[in-house]
């Protein structure tokens, strides 16, 4: 509905500016990068010498995988505004979807030096905290989210802190793509089976507590985002126990997932379940039942791999190539992108899986 009353505004008139730019990222959002791009430059076009349109033009470009082309309009947009914070930061993320996250970090810091408040600041330090998960240096990445903590912590932060705690429980679970399918215990590298129970130490479950309890204690923050942070540790803990074949326990989280999800409309708490519940499934074996409560959280890198494994296991080949395109081509920094992995790692040629995308007309998120 929305995309279609944009259309008609900037039908009625072509020069009328307001609805270019969300028009743009509608088409982008759905992969039409053909129709994205072409109203970006009209964007541009129209209003020259204003750093916002450049700076949605090298988004649009860095969603379409136009890497080089995006930091070229990134750096338009800088030139025209020296402080434009957006593009600072679009030039980081570039460089971290490009693998130089060395770059990247130095870019993060220079973001930084730009933002205009404490939550913004700490927000680029968490974006440069997953470059090091980018380059597999988990312990650096350990020690950047510890660090994201206890600055949160001091600014008074909650839902900045509890992410970074977050992301360390992520740490101890998370360290290749092949940890987001079978089911394994990752402290000592043997089978859950193969180890005393009592033994098995669960530092994310720490983690997991230290988060919820500083959501829990914060008093500067709404209801909605203290329940969508809430919601997202849940998740974090189901899937970690269904990861480590503790069913009972992912069982009993997803139960409360589900009644918060069945009480509120929040797209970060449906979303949550859904790709909760799917994981779980899938951890189980149970691909079929799997795939539509995953494919209903579709802007998330970690459903999306775990859709095109489900798929292959089901005999679904082509449909398991289009979801491996889908997850290579997603370029968003998020941290599940981030932890998914360089694309060589997902097991299938680029090539082989941009003709996927194209033949299937598979979303690339």
């Amino acid at each position: 509905m929305a995309q279609k009353r944009l259309e008609q505004a900037a039908a009625f008139d072509p020069d009328f500016a307001s609805p270019l730019n969300d028009l743009g990222y509608i088409y982008g959002y759905l992969g039409d990068y053909h129709h994205a791009l072409q109203i970006m430059q009209h964007y541009v076009a129209f209003l020259p010498g204003q750093p916002n349109p450049e700076d949605s033009y090298a988004e649009i470009l860095r969603m379409a995988g136009k890497y080089e082309e995006a930091l070229e309009h990134y750096r338009k947009a800088l030139t025209i505004d020296p402080n434009f914070h957006s593009s600072q930061l679009g030039i980081a993320d570039t460089y971290a979807l490009m693998s130089q996250q060395s770059r990247a970090r130095k870019e993060y810091f220079n973001a930084r030096v730009l933002a205009a408040d404490k939550v913004t600041e700490l927000q680029d330090v968490m974006q440069s905290a997953f470059t090091y998960v980018r380059e597999r240096d988990f312990r650096g990445a350990d020690l950047a989210f510890q660090g994201v903590a206890q600055q949160a912590r001091h600014a008074g932060l909650s839902i900045l802190e509890a992410e970074a705690w977050r992301m360390r429980a992520r740490l101890q679970i998370i360290t290749a793509p092949a940890h987001l399918v079978e089911v394994e215990t990752l402290q000592t590298g043997k089978r859950l089976g193969l180890i005393p129970r009592k033994r098995v130490q669960r530092l994310e479950l720490e983690y997991l507590q230290k988060a919820e309890q500083t959501i829990t204690e914060a008093k500067a923050i709404s209801e909605s985002d203290r329940q969508d942070e809430h919601a997202l540790l849940l998740r974090e803990r189901v899937e970690a126990a269904a990861g480590r074949g503790f069913l009972a326990e992912a069982s009993e989280g997803l139960a409360e997932l589900e009644g918060m999800a069945t009480d509120s409309p929040s797209s970060v708490i449906q979303a949550a379940f859904n790709g909760a519940k799917g994981a779980v499934l899938l951890y189980q074996g149970k691909y079929d039942d799997a795939i539509p409560l995953l494919a209903r959280d579709d802007h998330n890198a970690f459903s999306l791999y775990r859709s095109a494994y489900a798929d292959q296991k089901t005999g679904k080949t082509a449909w398991a190539a289009g979801r491996l395109a889908a997850t290579m081509a997603f370029n968003e920094p998020t941290a599940e992108q981030a932890f998914v992995g360089p694309l060589h790692e997902l097991g299938a040629p680029i090539k082989d899986a941009k003709l996927a995308v194209k033949t299937l007309n598979v979303r690339p998120f």
